[in-house]
């Protein structure tokens, strides 16, 4: 089993982008972070041994058409095709792992079909993984034209990348 070393960075996000950076090599970095409505998608850069973003993984709130926050995607994108989502391809009516959905976490998000712990390989990386941990959320209601339907006003979660 390999060594790591551990780097924690607790960010409290207040804007768009975090400050932390990561270069890919033999190191876990993780980020504890609160995402809601009002500070939008939260999101920072991976970048290669030579400084350059290679990926960038972010956790952007997804709204009704009509208000409200009704789930949050967990996107890792590559510098050269920053709009294609690399983990996947949200579907209407199908659901994804890297779709955190406000019916699971009211259910709560142990029960979910994919769990509060979720692991994805970064592709083109030599096996290293993105792993996501949902540690907590705040519900309200009235999502869209749905006054009883839960909205998410709060996602508390720990995301790592473990490099090999």
């Amino acid at each position: 089993m390999m060594l790591s070393a551990l780097l924690s960075l607790v960010l409290s996000i207040q804007s768009n982008t975090a400050d932390a950076r990561l270069v890919l090599s033999q190191q876990t970095v993780r980020w504890n972070i609160s995402v809601n409505a009002d500070t939008g998608p939260w999101e920072t850069a991976v970048l290669d041994a030579d400084g350059r973003e290679r990926f960038r993984v972010s956790v952007i709130p997804l709204w009704a058409v009509e208000g409200g926050v009704t789930a949050f995607e967990i996107a890792l994108t590559s510098a050269d095709k920053p709009g294609v989502n690399l983990l996947g391809t949200r579907r209407m009516g199908e659901a994804a792992a890297f779709v955190i959905e406000a019916a699971e976490l009211e259910r709560g998000i142990g029960r979910s079909t994919f769990g509060s712990k979720r692991s994805f390989g970064i592709p083109g990386s030599g096996g290293n993984l993105l792993e996501v941990t949902v540690l907590s959320s705040r519900l309200g209601k009235a999502a869209g034209m749905c006054d009883q339907c839960p909205n998410v006003q709060e996602l508390r979660a720990t995301l790592a990348i473990r490099t090999r």
